[in-house]
């Protein structure tokens, strides 16, 4: 019923040939705490299906995930394309770092359609990296027709779901590539551990995985314990919030004072465009 939390910095083998069996993809096990944990692969399994992705690696931050994210998948000398909104390191990351692996970036407005269009056109991208919804403003991104835009040009689309979860949103079904998650945030849910996480195409993933296991950045087996914890009331906790969230935007927009609330299926939110059925989920965000 509980998935056992497995302290181990590394792994018994009976025997030598038992060793080499392993090596050989013959004998299944663990090698080393930093390439694979049982307890965390536990969780990567349930990401998996959440976001109904192939695979998912888990890493010690959301800010990790969005790092080896991009070492991994935008070549020295490429061209990525980004939007206003997003978070402020994540940011900072891109515009002091990628530049010394001579990577370029274009930054677009996140519903400028054509500012994206132009940039596939002139650039040679090879990726286009977006939250949505953004932070903090809560716009919202169509998954389905900028992963058309995206693949007609070769690029690869990673989507930033953490202001969403699995709950509201499973990018990877409208097209998207891979999708990151601070799992810190609504997955984990309880303020008491730090992690992230990278899901989608087995291929893809497996190229995060390998520079990870180079790299670090390993979650601990007692965060992951937590981060299992958290998950098992993820969809209760993320109904309740996308309720009392409608309930106070509504609220608010009637109140006699002046006030701007932003909430996606609100009438009047500039937000609305791009999310989906208002039926089947509401952001649980609410900013005034």
């Amino acid at each position: 019923i509980t998935t056992p939390v497995v302290n181990t910095s590394a792994y018994w083998f009976s025997s030598s040939q038992e060793l080499i069996d392993f090596k050989e993809g013959r004998h299944a096990s663990f090698e080393y705490g930093r390439y694979g944990n049982p307890t965390t692969e536990a969780l990567e399994k349930k990401m998996s299906a959440l976001e109904k992705a192939e695979s998912t690696v888990f890493v010690a931050s959301g800010m990790y995930a969005s790092v080896a994210m991009l070492s991994t998948l935008v070549p020295a000398g490429g061209h990525i394309v980004t939007t206003t909104d997003l978070y402020r390191k994540t940011r900072i990351y891109m515009e002091t770092e990628l530049p010394k692996r001579g990577i370029t970036m274009t930054v677009i407005r996140p519903a400028d359609m054509d500012a994206l269009q132009d940039a596939l056109d002139n650039n040679n991208v090879s990726l286009f990296f977006t939250e949505t919804p953004t932070n903090p403003f809560l716009r919202c991104i169509d998954i389905e027709l900028v992963s058309n835009m995206c693949h007609n040009k070769g690029a690869l689309l990673c989507i930033d779901s953490t202001f969403a979860s699995p709950i509201n949103q499973k990018a990877l079904t409208l097209g998207a590539d891979m999708v990151v998650h601070s799992a810190t945030k609504y997955i984990a849910g309880h303020n008491d551990v730090i992690g992230g996480c990278i899901s989608g195409r087995d291929e893809l993933v497996s190229k995060v995985r390998i520079y990870h296991h180079v790299v670090g950045g390993v979650l601990n087996p007692n965060a992951s314990y937590l981060i299992l914890r958290g998950m098992k009331t993820l969809h209760l906790r993320v109904q309740c919030q996308n309720s009392t969230a409608l309930r106070m935007a509504q609220f608010l927009e009637e109140h006699p004072k002046d006030c701007t609330c932003i909430l996606s299926w609100l009438a009047k939110s500039p937000r609305t465009s791009h999310c989906q059925e208002p039926n089947d989920w509401l952001w649980w965000c609410c900013q005034l």
